[in-house]
């Protein structure tokens, strides 16, 4: 139990830390590489999105 609070303690200090990074960016690489993901698959899903509206707006040819 004391070795998670010593933990604990230890990550508020990185994150309270006033270096001028974004609080969602302060452990390092890791951290960049899951916003980078998250961004990009939500950039890729709205995109997605975006055009099945598209596409599903168009008037059908007749046959």
């Amino acid at each position: 139990m004391q070795l998670l609070q010593i933990k604990k303690h230890s990550l508020g200090l990185v994150y309270l830390k006033a270096d001028g990074v974004p609080i969602h960016l302060k452990r390092g690489v890791m951290d960049r590489l899951l916003y980078r993901t998250t961004m990009g698959l939500t950039i890729g899903g709205t995109l997605y999105c975006l055009m099945a509206l598209y596409i599903a707006a168009q008037p059908r040819k007749p046959q």
